[in-house]
């Protein structure tokens, strides 16, 4: 029975007022997912708490808050795809067995791509937060892009200080674009390390269900850092893709062929806005990353045209069963057509009382049905 009244605001306030449902609901879990979700928010609050006094300073400090706020629940969601078997429970869920290691660090880069996508996405938004304004960016990345006059006052601290806000917060102005844009791409740039091993991780799904739900987030991600790539306009208000592209890549992203095509291709857009004048060094890096993914593709093509042939076949065979089985039932209405007259004496009526040209009308339909089935299997095969 434990709630919290006067907890938060909006949807965090009606959450903590009826955690009591969360809790019959974990409570009616079976112990191995119980033992799961407990171990993971138990690691996420003591590593978010840690982040309470403190302020992200450094790429490893940025690395390790994505992780306690998301890479954490993909190892989390993993070790569950192994509990319940919808995938390899050898390879997914821990419990001191081989290849443990890898994958928790494969899904660990799962959720930060998607974290570090949101954070970037969000900048606006998180720096005008009320009543206090929130710092997920790396200092030690936007520090290279605020003026002089804030390098030259805060040259030497030892950590950083709410003051930092004010550096940070200098993206927001208009006078400050050209710099703002700079530091957005190079945070867009350390994001895409993290897209070779999502592939990665991908790659070994098999339950179809299971590759929807992690591909999908993973394109919307990538997506998303394509159009805020060189985009002063995250500056402004929250970018967001068109509700067409992503109803295009809900519907889209089926197969890991079209997952792989998919980051092939919203990699080539970020290299195309890529202007190695303006930030040579990161510029590079960019292309470097953008390379790095699209080689990633190019090597799990013939993994990926090997699943879509085999889900082909399968379709296939699905079909052909289906329409044998609809050839059946067509054979059988013919057999009906055609002995209406016996059916009628059988339930003992007059085999003539019938209409002469809906009878007709039956055979004729029942021949075309079963002519055209037929003619449809054979052309299939």
């Amino acid at each position: 029975d434990f709630t919290l009244d006067d907890c938060g605001t909006g949807s965090y306030k009606r959450l903590m007022e009826n955690f009591d449902l969360v809790v019959d609901a974990f409570l009616s879990l079976e112990k191995i997912y119980q033992d799961v979700i407990y171990d993971i928010c138990r690691r996420m609050g003591d590593g978010m708490a840690e982040f309470i006094p403190k302020e992200v300073v450094t790429c490893e400090d940025y690395d390790l808050y994505c992780h306690y706020v998301a890479g954490l629940v993909g190892i989390g969601l993993s070790q569950l795809f192994g509990a319940c078997e919808l995938e390899d429970d050898a390879l997914f869920n821990p419990r001191g067995r081989s290849g443990t290691t890898r994958m928790e660090d494969m899904s660990n880069h799962m959720g930060l791509f998607l974290q570090k996508t949101n954070i970037i996405r969000d900048y606006l938004e998180d720096i005008n937060e009320l009543p206090a304004p929130r710092m997920f960016w790396p200092r030690e990345i936007w520090g290279n892009y605020v003026s002089d006059k804030f390098k030259k006052k805060h040259k030497g601290d030892a950590k950083p200080t709410k003051s930092h806000l004010s550096g940070l917060g200098e993206f927001k102005h208009e006078s400050n674009r050209d710099d703002a844009v700079q530091c957005l791409n190079h945070m867009i740039t350390d994001a895409l390390q993290h897209a070779p091993t999502c592939l990665d991780y991908m790659s070994k799904l098999k339950n179809k269900q299971v590759f929807r739900f992690c591909a999908i987030p993973q394109v919307m991600a990538i997506a998303t850092l394509a159009l805020c790539y060189d985009n002063g306009g995250v500056f402004e208000g929250v970018v967001k893709i068109r509700r067409g592209l992503a109803a295009k890549v809900v519907v889209g992203v089926t197969t890991f062929d079209q997952l792989i095509r998919a980051f092939d291709a919203f990699s080539s857009d970020i290299a195309s806005n890529v202007n190695p004048r303006e930030n040579p060094a990161v510029a590079k890096r960019t292309l470097v990353a953008v390379k790095e993914i699209q080689d990633k593709c190019h090597h799990y093509a013939p993994l990926a045209m090997k699943r879509a042939s085999t889900d082909a076949s399968y379709l296939n065979q699905s079909a052909s069963w289906s329409r044998f089985i609809l050839w059946l039932l067509c054979a059988g209405y013919a057999i009906y057509a055609f002995s209406l007259g016996g059916v009628r004496e059988s339930l003992g009526v007059n085999p003539n009382a019938g209409d002469p040209l809906m009878d007709l009308f039956q055979k004729v339909l029942a021949v075309l049905c079963l002519v055209g089935l037929s003619l449809i299997i054979l052309i299939d095969q």
